[in-house]
C-alpha cells in the first residue's frame, strides 16, 4: 500500500492535473518556528503505520485498518487531483539537515490540504484495538501512540510541510474515515439455516 500511495502521490506532484492554489499562512503558522531537523519525527509515520497493523489482534482488524487508510487516501487524492492546494515553504538554511534537503528536492509543496500525514496518524491511534491484560498498560500504550501521532502532526508544522489548517483538515479526515468505516462488516454474515437443528 505504501508503494502505491507514494507512486500516485509523487506522480500527481510532478504532473499536476490543475494549477494549485497557494494557501495563506495563519497567525499560528507565522509563530511556529522552522525546524528542519523535525523531519525525522515527520517521517516516523512510516514506522507508526506498520506498528499499528502488527498490534491488531485479528486479521479482520488488519483489513479494517488498511481499508480505512485506503478510504482516507482516496478522499485526499480526489482533492489533490481536482482542488489542489500548495503552501509556502522556506528555503533550507545553510547547513540544514541533509535528510530534510533530500526530501525537499523530491517532495514539492503541493498536495498540502488536507495533510494525509495527519489523517494516517489519527487513524493509527483510533484503529488500535487494545491488548489483553492490564487496562492500565493499555491506557499507557494508547497514550504513547497518541503522543507519537501528535508529534508527527507538530513536525508537519515545524518542517513547514503543512500549514495549521492542513493538519486540522487531515486530522478530521482521519477521524471521519475511522467513524464511517469502523462498523462496516465486509464478511458474509452467518446463515442461520447452516446451524444445527435443535428440534
Amino acid at each position: 500500500m505504501i508503494v502505491v500511495f507514494s507512486t500516485l502521490y509523487f506522480l500527481l506532484q510532478h504532473v499536476p492535473f490543475r494549477e494549485a492554489v497557494e494557501r495563506t499562512p495563519s497567525a499560528i503558522d507565522r509563530v511556529v518556528p522552522f525546524v528542519p531537523s523535525a523531519i525525522y519525527v515527520y517521517l516516523s509515520l512510516w514506522a507508526l503505520m506498520p506498528l499499528v497493523s502488527l498490534l491488531q489482534d485479528t486479521r479482520d482488524g488488519v483489513f479494517s485498518y488498511y481499508k480505512t487508510i485506503a478510504f482516507a487516501f482516496v478522499c485526499g487524492f480526489a482533492i489533490f487531483l481536482f482542488w489542489p492546494m500548495s503552501c509556502f515553504r522556506p528555503e533550507p538554511p545553510p547547513g540544514a539537515d541533509p535528510v530534510y534537503c533530500f526530501l525537499m528536492r523530491i517532495d514539492r509543496n503541493l498536495n498540502a490540504w488536507p495533510s494525509l500525514h495527519a489523517a494516517f496518524a489519527v487513524i493509527g491511534v483510533a484503529a488500535w484495538p487494545g491488548m489483553e491484560g492490564s487496562a492500565r498498560f493499555n491506557g499507557w500504550l494508547r497514550l504513547g501512540l497518541g503522543v507519537w501521532a501528535a508529534a508527527i502532526m507538530l513536525a508537519a508544522l515545524l518542517t513547514k510541510q503543512h500549514l495549521c489548517g492542513d493538519v486540522i483538515a487531515g486530522a478530521l479526515l482521519g477521524l471521519a474515515s475511522h467513524a464511517l468505516l469502523r462498523k462496516t462488516n465486509w464478511r458474509q454474515p452467518p446463515n442461520p439455516r447452516m446451524r444445527g437443528n435443535d428440534g
